[in-house]
């Protein structure tokens, strides 16, 4: 397992358990296997996680409040986390998106569980960046971790796209366009403003 990032998958579906897991691993991730939310954080407080993939609705309990525990606790502040669920119920989504959650995507079942890698490196090298860029010292330093930042995360949306576009091209109706769209607008603003760093360190050199 050594230099395998590693997500925690919730569920209390076990057949959406494996099928995510079973694409994670195929992406290079370690997984862990939670069917409760009492399994999903001593697994958390064993281990470090980089990324929980979290159902809302538990056997017995919420993933909503799964996940406010997760943040309560060592490295759960900045942890990346992906809302994995067959509600689309308006306050179960505004609920995902409070500061205390603030979780990184909602993702609606059934979905294309082979696009879950792709998303997941873009989250965890965002993350990854933001913390190198908050520890280091000179403005050229923060630039330079800035800029390796946007073009690996650039790298990894495209190849969200890139699925989502295969996807939606064999599917019957285009029932996820306005997530397509929105995904090809963040990689194109991504791409704008890596252009837009590169030209300022290459002006900086020249000084």
């Amino acid at each position: 397992m050594q230099g395998k990032r590693t997500v925690l998958i919730c569920d209390d579906d076990f057949l959406a358990r494996e099928l995510a897991a079973s694409a994670l691993k195929g992406g290079g991730y370690h997984c862990l296997l939670a069917a409760t939310e009492q399994e999903a954080v001593a697994y958390f407080a064993d281990q470090a996680v980089d990324v929980v993939l979290m159902d809302i609705y538990l056997e017995g309990s919420n993933g909503i409040d799964c996940v406010r525990r997760l943040r309560s606790m060592p490295g759960g502040t900045d942890t990346p986390v992906i809302f994995v669920t067959g509600s689309i119920e308006p306050l179960d989504v505004q609920a995902c998106l409070k500061d205390e959650i603030d979780a990184s995507a909602y993702l609606n079942k059934p979905l294309v569980w082979e696009t879950l890698p792709a998303l997941c490196d873009s989250l965890v090298v965002s993350s990854e960046i933001k913390a190198k860029i908050l520890k280091s010292g000179p403005h050229s330093e923060k630039l330079d971790h800035l800029m390796s930042g946007l073009g690996h995360v650039s790298q990894m949306l495209g190849k969200v796209v890139a699925s989502e576009e295969a996807r939606i091209k064999h599917a019957q109706g285009n029932p996820n366009l306005g997530v397509l769209v929105q995904l090809n607008v963040a990689h194109r603003a991504l791409l704008d403003i890596e252009g837009g760093l590169r030209t300022v360190l290459t002006a900086q050199s020249e000084d």
